[in-house]
């Protein structure tokens, strides 16, 4: 696990947009053999997201323009 607590940029950033709850902010990831995990937790809520890593999807085209060169 890795936890990232919110930094003094996103901070003051949360309190221009108007949103100062956020700057209890922790985001985490898990990484697991078969799961990856992120949350995003502060104090009075949770968000998670667990990704099944053993179901492979199919990635969508590249989008207009794109070049690999």
């Amino acid at each position: 696990m890795q936890s990232f607590p919110v930094d003094q940029y996103s901070k003051e950033l949360f309190v221009k947009q108007g949103i100062p709850q956020s700057n209890g902010n922790t985001w985490q990831m898990f990484i697991y053999p078969k799961k990856f995990t992120y949350r995003m937790i502060r104090e009075g809520r949770e968000f998670r997201v667990d990704f099944d890593l053993t179901k492979p999807i199919t990635p969508p085209a590249a989008p207009w323009g794109y070049n690999d060169e």
